[in-house]
């Protein structure tokens, strides 16, 4: 967001920095945010355009957001382990649901998400989905809504 207000700039920049230095250190992070639900760009914000007109990483979109924030992760060495880590194990255990979550064995939910490729070969993979299990039941994907119920397409 190298377009943002100077003093967001800073906030940004000393973020990035806290980010390496927390990385290098081995720090366990967790995959979460608190900017809100905006538009599906920036610049369509009501509350913050100049902020986020023209950004192309756009980290608040529902959809790819989170595949976004894996690969900063890595970009900053992290590995893609420990990236994938920050959004389900440590988020779990930061919840206290870790009983609950992270496995599958009897008692606990069986969220399944079936890959057509190898994820710790190549983040992008993240979005090669085959198979959706929720609380143990396959997804009719073909049966998901496809309208857009939070966000404009």
């Amino acid at each position: 967001m190298s377009n943002s207000p100077p003093p967001y700039q800073e906030i940004i920049n000393a973020k990035d920095q806290n980010d390496w230095r927390l990385i290098a250190a081995g720090a366990v992070l967790v995959l979460e945010t608190d900017a809100g639900l905006l538009g599906a760009k920036g610049d369509s914000s009501p509350l913050l355009p100049a902020m986020f007109a023209g950004a192309e990483d756009f980290l608040t979109r529902l959809g790819d957001a989170r595949l976004l924030w894996v690969k900063a992760a890595i970009e900053r060495r992290m590995t893609l382990m420990d990236a994938l880590r920050a959004g389900t194990r440590n988020l779990a255990q930061t919840y206290g649901k870790l009983q609950d979550l992270d496995t599958l064995e009897l008692g606990t939910r069986a969220d399944l998400i079936v890959l057509s490729a190898d994820l710790l070969v190549d983040p992008d993979n993240y979005q090669r989905i085959i198979d959706v299990c929720k609380d143990g039941a396959r997804v009719t994907r073909d049966r998901l809504p496809t309208k857009h119920l939070l966000t404009p397409p």
